[in-house]
C-alpha cells in the first residue's frame, strides 16, 4: 500500500513539475523554447525509464520475497 501511495506522490509532483515548465516555456522566446523542449523531452524520457525501472525492481523484489501459492 506505502509503495502505490509513493508512485501516486511521484506522479502528482511529475505532473506539477511539467505544468510549471509549460508556463514556462511561453514565456520563453521561440530559440529558447526549442532548445528547452528538446532537453524537455530528453530529461522526460530518462525519468519515465528510471521510474519504469525502479518499479520493476520493486514489483520483483515483492514477487520473490512473497511468492504466490
Amino acid at each position: 500500500m506505502a509503495k502505490a501511495t509513493i508512485l501516486q506522490l511521484v506522479t502528482k509532483q511529475s505532473i506539477l513539475i511539467f505544468i510549471q515548465t509549460f508556463i514556462l516555456i511561453f514565456g520563453l522566446n521561440f530559440s529558447m523554447k526549442v532548445l528547452f523542449l528538446s532537453f524537455y523531452a530528453i530529461v522526460c524520457t530518462n525519468l519515465l525509464t528510471f521510474l519504469e525501472s525502479v518499479t520493476k525492481l520493486l514489483l520483483y523484489k515483492g514477487w520473490k520475497r512473497f511468492p504466490v501459492q
